[in-house]
């Protein structure tokens, strides 16, 4: 605080000495001006820069957003094409295939040539038996393969179109 009266002094001191001793109201006008106006001024430069600055910085921002938002979207399109893929690979094809072997449960098997030929005449046309029977048919045909084996042999069946 001494050292802002000492300048003051000082430059009263100086301003009087210019004007031969006098010390009048411009002084103090520009005194307090100067005090005032400089404040104003460099608010006004600051809030211009920051204002800048910060509109700058608001534009970077949000072209950074933006571009986050973009990844994201690439990102999640990515995902639910995947999603999509794996359902359509794996859940799709397996219920395809549950229904497929549930056609095929009723599949009659084609009987053999000499079952054919052992037969009488009115047991020779290929009649309809049911799940239960057909399995156990099978089933003691084939006990000694394993169950893919039997699952090849029913879609073997499907193919052959064995179907009721």
């Amino acid at each position: 605080m001494e050292k802002i009266k000492n300048l003051f002094f000082e430059m009263n001191r100086d301003y009087a000495e210019m004007n031969k001793g006098k010390v009048d109201g411009w002084f103090y006008l520009s005194l307090v001006a100067g005090l005032v106006l400089s404040p104003i001024i460099l608010i006004g430069i600051l809030y211009i820069e920051i204002h800048f600055f910060l509109e700058w910085k608001w534009i970077h921002f949000r072209e950074k957003i933006l571009e986050i938002k973009r990844r994201m979207s690439r990102k999640k399109r990515k995902f639910f094409r995947e999603l999509k893929q794996f359902i359509r690979e794996n859940i799709t094809y397996k219920l395809r295939e549950r229904r497929r072997i549930k056609r095929i449960r009723y599949v009659v098997p084609a009987p053999t040539i000499s079952a054919i030929e052992n037969a009488e005449p009115e047991e020779s046309s290929i009649k309809t038996i049911s799940w239960k029977e057909w399995k156990e048919k099978v089933d003691a045909e084939y006990e000694d393969l394993g169950h893919s084996d039997q699952e090849e042999y029913r879609l073997g069946a499907l193919d052959a179109g064995w179907e009721i």
